[in-house]
């Protein structure tokens, strides 16, 4: 029997980005996707009854929802979110569209960043014990450890979800 390589994780990214993995991928994202819906539909509740934490990593969803990309955001190269279905297409511009809806409810409703507000709508969720939110000046650390300080009403809650029901999940 032949002994098979083992692929990097650049080789395997890259065949995935190839016309023979995108449906590879393609199916592989709508199972990730189905499984963070039932976490979000099952798991959460289930911790908050049972009163086990729960950390959630990435709640700025890779920069998506910090305000500072548009539909014209050029990723380098040797960014990961260049190849990535969901930074380009009609998905990207669809959620571009949500941003920018969330962006214009945190500043005229609020008078806070749409980072502040999305950080502060993860920590509603009375399931969520701790948000890990990755920065890259001062400023995001600061707005970030606001929102830890940012009340949600249940109107301001509903509105959220209004505006994201018509996001695409990443």
């Amino acid at each position: 029997m032949a002994e098979r390589k083992r692929m990097t994780a650049d080789e395997v990214v890259s065949y995935l980005l190839e016309e023979d993995g995108a449906d590879l991928l393609r199916e592989s994202l709508k199972w990730v996707v189905q499984q963070l819906m039932e976490a979000e539909a099952e798991v959460l509740p289930y911790c908050r009854e049972h009163d086990i934490g729960v950390l959630i990593y990435g709640p700025l969803a890779h920069g998506l929802l910090t305000g500072a990309l548009d539909e014209d955001t050029a990723f380098a190269a040797d960014d990961w979110r260049s190849g990535a279905p969901f930074f380009r297409g009609d998905a990207y511009r669809r959620n571009m569209e949500v941003v920018r809806e969330l962006g214009r409810f945190a500043s005229e409703r609020l008078g806070v960043s749409v980072s502040r507000l999305v950080i502060a709508w993860t920590l509603a969720n009375p399931a969520v014990h701790v948000v890990i939110v990755g920065a890259r000046h001062p400023g995001h650390i600061e707005d970030s450890v606001a929102a830890a300080e940012l009340n949600l009403s249940g109107a301001d809650l509903e509105q959220i979800d209004r505006i994201t029901a018509d996001s695409v999940p990443l």
